[in-house]
């Protein structure tokens, strides 16, 4: 509607019916690239940085509601979910670790920076719905926090186990393999000296 307008407008303009506008010369000079109206839904943008929060988000759910800091720039870091993600991606691109390892790492290092966000977190949840006294909140903090590292340690050792199992399995299954092949050249043996 207003890109006809305009078109018609200009087109007076060209045959004198209306004085020139201020504008007139530069639309003239440059047109728009394309009609005004329904372009189309745009494009989805995703970063390989969504696909870090939302690991991080899986592992530790508690990182989900730390508060945001504003107005701290240093590595778009609002919290310590950003400067998780940053040190991952740097990891991840300048040392050309993979993103398990990366993750892991950068656990390591903020450790402590993570605990206190758990504890921040869990403390605005408690409080704020619950209203429970400081002790409690540092008990609950503390055993939310200890949970998820038991359950990632648990998951750990059971894959570890997995991995046991499956070479027993295999060497259980090659050592009947071989026995049972050394049964059968025995039978053969013997069925040869009985035909004999």
């Amino acid at each position: 509607m207003v890109y006809k307008f305009r078109t018609n407008v200009i087109k007076m303009m060209d045959k004198g019916i209306f004085r020139k506008a201020k504008w007139y010369e530069v639309v003239k000079r440059y047109p728009p690239l394309a009609p005004p109206g329904n372009r189309g839904k745009p494009p989805r943008i995703v970063l390989e940085e969504d696909s870090l929060y939302n690991e991080l988000y899986q592992r530790i759910p508690q990182l989900q509601y730390t508060p945001l800091r504003v107005g701290d720039s240093l590595y778009g870091n609002r919290n310590v979910c950003d400067k998780f993600v940053y040190f991952q991606k740097l990891y991840m691109d300048s040392k050309g670790m993979t993103k398990e390892d990366a993750f892991n790492t950068v656990q390591k290092e903020l450790d402590g920076e993570l605990k206190d966000a758990v504890r921040q977190s869990s403390s605005l949840y408690w409080n704020g719905t619950l209203g429970q006294s400081e002790v409690a909140t540092e008990l609950i903090q503390e055993t939310s926090y200890n949970y998820m590292k038991m359950e990632e340690r648990k998951a750990n050792l059971l894959a570890k186990q997995y991995s046991f199992a499956s070479k027993k399995v295999d060497s259980q299954i090659s050592a009947s393999a071989a026995e049972s092949s050394e049964t059968m050249k025995l039978e053969n043996n013997d069925s040869k000296k009985d035909i004999e």
